[in-house]
């Protein structure tokens, strides 16, 4: 943020704005749940985040966890299907998502919470002011037939509600309470794709990995081995591997901002209606997919009332201001001055720095005005590819990192497997043909002798080979080693490295975690003394 004159009424004014979102609220204790758990949590997890709603009654939630190095860093993802006849649709396209809250216990993660569920007809009435829900089955089917303008101001109903009645049990960022609203639709379809929990190529699946193999046990849609004609109950299949219920099928889920087309890679900029996401239980099932996206328009053309259909639902999201406080706002400024500067080496850094402050001196110093904004904007021009240089830089280091880990968990599984081959040949088929070999020669020796001299040519053969696998693997690992720690400084991998533990760890390969701080440390070896030495890299590694 800039230091001049003009700038310094606005910085004042968002340092005000940042402390009066931060004044301290004394909070009340939540109101007791009473509904009965099955008619708001039908298949409790860990992990749930439960929060109360008027009436006793309780909304439950689901952390979507992002790798995050920062308050500014953000998580680049391809959205969208590769189908080339509704390319204008819902054509493959790059975007960004970011968490909202951060959990000190985990570092190198941000969070928002979406909807384990779908909202339902009692969780809406519990909200709309009347008499109080009883929560029963039928009553446990997702609220439709209502518009995307009711469905805003539910989340306003419920924010005011929680803020007040049960601020202590609502996440917060710095202080200031999270709030309740429809999702973005990057949010929810990384959330629908399975986010951290999957890998990169099950993400861009047409759908989250089912397991069972049968669609029909995750989602409802049009058939008679499915859906039938009708909304179900929430909670009754499958989830996805978030622990998200209905995510695909059932009611068809409306986002926070307007449609726009798909211009080759990237969306128009004409913002139409609304978004609608996840198909319904009138749909086919191979027209529901996490990439396609539907238009609604708000109004109807027929009656020009709000559009609301017996097929359309909600799913909630927790999500909290940006500037949550004056140390926040302070923090975004630093990160953001910090953004374009390099980080492989000191010397680079200071150049460029050096470099842009030169720039934006003589722009402040021109006298022409055009030159002025000329040179302006070359330097931010400047700092926008730097900023992109360092995110795709720290995305490879990342990838760097996870296969020095792989390759690490390779060798040390080929190094166990040749000293088990090893073991059994000098421990005990060696032993049984000298064993052999020293007995009188009748015909049944002789042959177990054959036997047991062609089992030893056969064992030798693959300790051979599982030597030249432990030697490739060896020099594949080192060289990975060494080109890693000559391309990006320790400083640089080392701030990748909770981002990429907590990926790891969301994807269930904590055993992995290991090999991370091991190749870190091989890394760190190789630039301390000018080499690496094979050997000790295997023992490290098989200790």
């Amino acid at each position: 943020m800039s230091d001049r004159p003009a700038a310094r009424p606005l910085r004042a004014a968002l340092l005000g704005l940042a402390a009066w979102l931060a004044i301290t609220v004394p909070g009340r204790a939540a109101e007791p749940i009473t509904w009965p758990e099955e008619s708001y949590n039908p298949s409790p997890a860990p992990g749930d985040v439960v929060l109360p709603l008027p009436c006793g009654g309780a909304m439950t939630f689901r952390r979507i966890d992002l790798p995050s190095a920062g308050i500014l860093d953000d998580v680049r993802v391809q959205l969208g299907d590769a189908q080339p006849e509704l390319g204008f649709l819902s054509d493959r396209r790059f975007e960004v998502v970011a968490g909202s809250f951060t959990d000190t216990a985990t570092p190198g993660v941000r969070y928002f919470l979406m909807g384990k569920y779908e909202v339902t007809r009692a969780q809406w009435d519990a909200l709309a002011g009347g008499e109080c829900p009883n929560p029963t089955m039928r009553t446990r089917v997702p609220q439709t037939e209502v518009s995307w303008f009711d469905a805003v101001a539910f989340g306003q109903r419920y924010s005011e509600w929680l803020i007040t009645h049960a601020r202590d049990v609502l996440p917060s960022e710095s202080g200031t309470p999270g709030f309740v609203r429809l999702p973005t639709e990057d949010e929810w379809e990384y959330a629908a794709r399975g986010g951290m929990a999957v890998s990169s190529e099950t993400f861009l699946a047409s759908r989250f990995p089912m397991p069972s193999g049968v669609p029909a046990e995750y989602l409802w849609y049009q058939g008679t081995g499915s859906a039938e004609g009708k909304l179900h109950p929430i909670g009754l299949l499958k989830p996805n591997p978030l622990d998200l219920h209905d995510i695909l099928g059932n009611a068809s889920e409306m986002m926070f901002e307007p449609f726009r087309l798909n211009r080759r890679g990237r969306l128009h900029g004409q913002a139409g209606g609304f978004i609608v996401r996840g198909g319904d239980f009138t749909m086919p099932l191979d027209q529901i997919r996490s990439g396609m996206r539907v238009e609604m328009p708000y109004y109807a053309g027929s009656s020009g009332k709000a559009t609301e259909t017996r097929q359309l639902g909600l799913r909630l999201a927790v999500a909290a201001p940006v500037i949550t406080s004056p140390e926040r706002l302070a923090e975004i400024e630093r990160e953001w001055r910090a953004m374009p500067s390099s980080s492989e080496s000191p010397a680079n850094a200071r150049r460029e720095d050096a470099a842009l402050s030169t720039l934006d001196r003589l722009a402040d110093e021109a006298g022409d005005d055009a030159i002025r904004s000329e040179l302006r904007g070359v330097g931010q021009s400047i700092r926008e590819a730097l900023v992109d240089r360092n995110d795709a830089r720290n995305r490879t280091v990342r990838s760097l990192v996870n296969v020095g880990a792989l390759l690490g968990n390779k060798l040390r599984t080929d190094q166990q497997r040749l000293l088990a081959v090893g073991q059994a040949i000098e421990q005990v088929a060696r032993p049984a043909l000298r064993q052999l070999q020293s007995r009188r020669q009748d015909a049944q020796t002789r042959k177990a002798l054959g036997d047991a001299e062609a089992q030893m040519q056969q064992m030798e053969k693959q300790r051979s080979g599982l030597e030249d696998t432990v030697r490739t693997s060896r020099e594949i690992y080192v060289d990975t080693v060494l080109s890693t720690a000559g391309d990006y400084s320790d400083e640089v991998v080392q701030a990748q490295v909770p981002t990429l533990k907590a990926e790891l760890h969301a994807r269930g390969s904590d055993a992995l975690l290991p090999y991370v701080d091991i190749f870190v440390l091989h890394m760190q070896r190789m630039r301390d003394n000018g080499a690496a030495d094979p050997q000790s890299l295997v023992d490290d590694l098989t200790r």
